[in-house]
């Protein structure tokens, strides 16, 4: 099966589900982590094609490194994730928070994908 590398645009014969490396750029594609207990958030990211390695936690860092993360991680883990979405919710209700939300809730709350990238900085902080 043929298709396109999502960086350079070279067409390579794998399945760009997979992880693997361009041959022609080096891009490594590696497999979406979903860090959630929740099945509400599951069933929301599946309805927008999302989807990936399930984990309710991250227990070692090899889990995340340079991965799309789908969840909620301490600033100190997400340092090593390529990239985190994490969903806002601006329509949430007060009475409605750390309570179990279903897809359709959710949706309701205005629910939507925002990206982090975190970099750790050198140093000591004075």
């Amino acid at each position: 099966m043929k298709t396109v590398c999502k960086y350079c645009k070279a067409h390579v014969a794998t399945d760009i589900e997979k992880e693997y490396v361009c041959p022609y750029c080096g891009y490594e594609y590696k497999t979406p982590v979903v860090v959630t207990r929740h099945i509400g958030l599951l069933e929301w990211l599946a309805a927008r094609g999302i989807n990936g390695k399930v984990i309710p936690h991250v227990s070692s860092i090899e889990e995340i490194r340079g991965r799309v993360v789908y969840g909620v991680l301490p600033l100190a883990l997400a340092a090593h994730a390529a990239i985190v979405y994490s969903v806002e919710m601006p329509k949430l209700r007060p009475e409605m928070r750390g309570k179990e939300l279903s897809s359709k809730e959710m949706e309701e709350a205005g629910a939507r994908l925002q990206g982090y990238t975190v970099r750790k900085e050198l140093g000591e902080v004075v």
